[in-house]
């Protein structure tokens, strides 16, 4: 994220790697008193958010892969598993960034390029609007030349869509705009828990959307 100095930088791509958290336990009784489990909650570094702000602020994009455990996002929360999970970083982001600072974000599941349905192991943006409407996807494989084997996984398809908007920003368009833009004109699919604001990018429709001076 301290790409954002850079003026020659519009467009950050990440994958949700690791991020500073302290996990906080909480103890469930019996009625009798015993102890019954132990809950745990991942409470994330407020310098995450700071980072994204940041970079919104500063007119740039950031471009996340949503990770690959096959789940719906969601916030963090009290559960029994004690490990950080992809899907509750991206909760975390969600939950905590402000309005105009999401309008920077954008959150990509990976497709399967031979069925054009979302992978099986791609995150999901499941039933919170928040996160559908931040949600798009991309092609989840990729050949990997200088090793010949395929690559797959939601850190492949972040990429794509990052280049698309690096393609229509040098046209002369903010980033953000054209982040928006693709949101707006994605094929949409009705099954928005799956897909979000879109199964499938479409630059020549972006394209034509920001020509018209939307």
């Amino acid at each position: 994220m301290d790409l954002v100095h850079r003026k020659d930088v519009g467009i950050i791509n990440i994958s949700s790697g690791f991020v500073d958290l302290t996990v906080v336990p909480k103890s469930e009784r019996e009625r009798d008193g015993t102890y019954k489990y132990t809950t745990y909650k991942n409470v994330y570094n407020p310098k995450l958010v700071e980072a994204f702000k940041a970079v919104a602020k500063a007119g740039k994009v950031v471009v996340v892969a949503v990770g690959n455990e096959g789940e719906d996002l969601e916030p963090p929360q009290f559960t029994q598993e004690l490990k950080s999970k992809r899907k509750t970083i991206m909760g975390h982001l969600l939950e905590t960034l402000d309005p105009e600072t999401l309008k920077s974000v954008l959150f990509v599941g990976a497709l399967d390029p031979n069925t054009h349905a979302l992978s099986n192991y791609s995150n999901r943006p499941g039933n919170w609007p928040e996160a559908q409407d931040r949600f798009v996807c991309g092609p989840g494989s990729h050949m990997l030349s200088h090793v010949d084997f395929v690559e797959k996984g939601c850190s492949v398809a972040a990429p794509y869509v990052s280049a698309v908007i690096a393609l229509l920003a040098s046209k002369g368009y903010a980033p953000k705009r054209v982040l928006n833009a693709l949101i707006k004109t994605a094929e949409k699919d009705p099954d928005v828990k799956k897909y979000g604001s879109g199964r499938m990018i479409r630059a020549d429709k972006a394209l034509d959307w920001l020509e018209q001076g939307n």
